[in-house]
Order: C-alpha cells, then structure tokens, then sequence
C-alpha cells in the first residue's frame, strides 16, 4: 500500500505545470486505453459465460484538433476528424471571451473577430487535403453555431 502511495504522489508532482492552461490540467485527461480494456474485458467475459450481446458493433477512431500541432496529424488513422474553437484560441493565443479579438478587426488586424479564412481555416483546409476522402468532419464550438464564421 505504501508503494502505491509513493507512485500517487510521484505521478502527482509530475503533474504541475507553471501554466496549467496550456498543460495536461488545462486539457481533458485521456483514460481511452483503461476505458477501451474495461468494455473489451467485459465483452471477453460475457462471451465466456455464454451471453450474447446480441448484435455487433462498430466502433471509429477519431481525434478533435484544439491545437495547431493536431492539424494534419493522424490522417491516415482516424475515422473522423473534430474542429473545435479551441483551434481558433490556440492559433490566435487569445481567449473568444476576451476584447481582444475585437480590438484586432478595430485596428484592421482582423477582417472578422477570431474565426478566419486565412489562418485557422488553413490549419482546417490542410488537414481536410491531407486526410482520406471518406474521412468525416465536423466543426464543434462557438464558430459551428454562428454562420458568418465560417473556415471557407
């Protein structure tokens, strides 16, 4: 008991960032590898006992692009790719719930507050070149509900 104590609290000190919102706290803590081993140890095991699920299942593998370093990454393995205006913060280094953007279009900096053709929406048109035909996308976020921000 003492080890696993001793492991909590090493994993927890490797956890502090000096800008969390930029790190793994500011971030969704992926358990995808425990949560996929917990459903295909439950499937194993009802299959041992002789219980059907009655029907199968597929499953896609898909990834949502918040950073600019995601763009264009795992074309060739994702099912389906997520844009979310978490991208468009990244590649600007700005909040959308700051004044910020609006003092870019004032100043001419901008043609239109934070959601662009220019940049993110060539982070977008990159990714979409690069990925196979049949791969789906979706835009998620502030910028999917509101028309006039539209990637181009």
């Amino acid at each position: 008991m003492k080890a696993r104590k001793v492991l909590m609290q090493s994993r927890m000190s490797g956890l502090k960032e000096v800008n969390p919102m930029m790190g793994l706290r500011g971030s969704r803590l992926g358990i995808t590898e425990m949560q996929t081993k917990a459903i295909a140890e439950v499937v194993v095991k009802m299959g041992g006992e002789g219980i059907s699920l009655g029907k199968s299942y597929d499953y896609k593998v898909g990834t949502v692009i918040e950073v600019p370093h995601g763009a264009g990454t795992l074309t060739e393995v994702a099912d389906f790719y997520s844009f979310t205006n978490d991208l468009t913060q990244m590649t600007f280094g700005t909040s959308r719930d700051d004044n910020k953007a609006k003092y870019f279009v004032k100043h001419g900096l901008l043609e239109k507050e934070m959601f662009e053709t220019e940049g993110v929406g060539e982070l977008v048109r990159l990714t979409v070149r690069a990925m196979h035909p049949m791969t789906e996308v979706c835009f998620f976020g502030e910028h999917a509900a509101t028309p006039d921000e539209d990637a181009g």
